[in-house]
């Protein structure tokens, strides 16, 4: 009796293995099938350098879908093959040969082996769709994310509008438009190579201010658009402010050029029984306004009436170069010193990494998250180490995917050139480690060297913060964290965490 139950249970797990196994790949078809549609209309690419991602990631998901059915079929002929050896066991029993104690303990023997055939045949499917899933989610978060300048696209920005609005009042929070100035202009004087570089760097300088807010999104073209989630008009207006003033200010080292852009900004709260169109068409108003004003400020709605935005703290003058001759760039772009390109070799200040916040000011937005949460939101902070000599190719890349992990509320940065840091608000152990294990599982696929000595090219350390802890002390613990795991064999993850 209890040898026909055994025989029972390993056909009934084999069926239940056949339609997990089939529950995943339908799963898995069914993302590849209505993703690409869900992101068909997004724009991306700029005037200098356009282009459509749809397709690629359309056939990514498709070819994803086709593994998927593959290994579906190969689990369903491994079930059929486990259920024909348990079947020939259960006749060897009912013969009359099988009355004896040797035969029964073969037959025992032979189940066993049976079923250790098929939980590792179950554990390389459920490895091989485990991977192919992460795929997926890299190929929807490709098409949601702009290829210039790798902020979300006009299609994660409608999205996230449409949530917002949703929730209506001051619960929506503040909308922004901004937009670099005489960029066509800018283009056409300095050329398109120079006006993506450009666009990479206003992109970053966005999202390292505004981000850990809402969402920052290349619109279109050289606009951007911004939703502060729960943010009241007042305050909306100080941060957006800083940050376009912040534009001005910034030095963008293009080859043996310095150049200067300024930037203009209309913002925008949600009011009653407005709709999403309209709330959009008001921000865009009010950037209207401050073009019309000379551009390089900005201007809010206050119902229907635009008002200029004046900043909190008075800027301070910018530094004035001696005896250096300015191009006629200044004079065609009609926008004095705040965009210009000088024709001196540059003398670049403490360089960013990739134009990312460096330690110092994630620290700071760090401090301005703990004030505001009073230590009452769990925090991770993640060190991701490249231990190789990768080129800027590869580490853009591997930035990318480190970018294509991070929700809206994350902020990415950098320790050193080899270093990205990344801080998690509102995360969870489970989060910050399935994050890591999408990264670690995505570097494979950007050539970074893996014949360097060390056991992983890249290796990831987190930390969660702990409540009486400040900024540095986190990161140092997640840096060293990542060193530790760069020559152990095994996991390249090495985290902690507190209860």
């Amino acid at each position: 009796m209890w040898l026909d139950l055994m025989i029972v249970m390993s056909c009934g797990g084999a069926g239940l293995a056949c339609g997990w196994v089939m529950h995943a790949t339908n799963a898995g078809a069914s993302v590849a099938t209505t993703s690409p549609e869900s992101v068909g209309g997004v724009e991306t690419g700029s005037p200098a350098s356009s282009g459509d991602d749809g397709e690629p990631s359309r056939e990514k998901i498709n070819e994803v879908a086709d593994r998927l059915r593959a290994y579906a079929q190969t689990m369903a002929e491994d079930v059929d093959a486990h259920q024909t050896a348990v079947q020939a066991v259960n006749n060897s029993l009912t013969s009359d040969e099988s009355k004896s104690p040797e035969s029964v303990f073969q037959a025992i023997t032979q189940l066993i082996e049976a079923n250790e055939v098929m939980q590792s045949q179950l554990r390389t499917a459920q490895d091989r769709i485990h991977a192919q899933s992460a795929q997926i989610q890299s190929a929807e978060r490709r098409a949601m994310t702009d290829a210039l300048t790798l902020v979300p696209n006009r299609g994660a920005f409608d999205k996230h509008l449409a949530r917002q609005h949703d929730l209506g009042g001051i619960n929506a929070g503040t909308l922004a438009v901004l937009d670099v100035d005489n960029f066509k202009k800018f283009n056409d004087v300095c050329g398109h190579r120079a006006g993506d570089e450009v666009l990479k760097v206003v992109a970053n300088m966005l999202h390292s201010k505004l981000n850990q807010y809402g969402i920052v999104a290349r619109f279109g073209g050289e606009e951007f658009a911004v939703i502060l989630d729960g943010c009241p008009i007042e305050r909306a207006k100080e941060l957006v402010e800083a940050a376009r003033a912040e534009i001005a200010e910034r030095d963008i080292l293009f080859e043996d050029k310095r150049l200067r852009v300024t930037a203009s900004a209309g913002v925008a709260e949600l009011a009653e029984g407005e709709s999403s169109a309209s709330w959009l068409e008001r921000a865009d108003k009010a950037l209207y306004r401050s073009k019309k004003a000379g551009r390089d400020c900005g201007h809010w709605m206050d119902h229907q009436t635009p008002v200029k935005i004046e900043p909190s703290i008075p800027l301070p003058a910018p530094p004035t170069v001696a005896t250096t001759p300015v191009s006629p760039v200044a004079a065609v772009l009609n926008t004095a010193s705040t965009a210009s390109v000088k024709g001196s070799a540059a003398q670049p200040k403490p360089k960013k990494h990739m134009g990312l916040p460096g330690r110092a000011d994630l620290a700071g937005a760090f401090d301005e998250i703990r004030n505001r949460t009073q230590s009452n939101v769990s925090m991770f902070v993640m060190a991701i180490r490249c231990n190789t000599e990768a080129n800027p190719t590869a580490m853009r890349s591997l930035m990318q995917i480190v970018r294509a992990t991070l929700r809206s509320v994350d902020r990415l940065g950098c320790d050193d050139e080899s270093t990205f840091l990344v801080f998690m608000l509102s995360a969870d152990e489970s989060t910050a480690e399935a994050r890591s294990l999408q990264i670690c599982r995505s570097v494979s696929a950007i050539g970074l060297d893996s014949d360097s000595g060390v056991a992983h090219p890249v290796s990831i350390g987190v930390s969660q913060v702990r409540s009486d802890e400040g900024f540095e002390g986190v990161v140092e613990r997640c840096v060293a964290l990542a060193v530790e795991a760069k020559d152990v064999d095994g996991d390249p993850v090495r985290m902690e965490s507190f209860v």
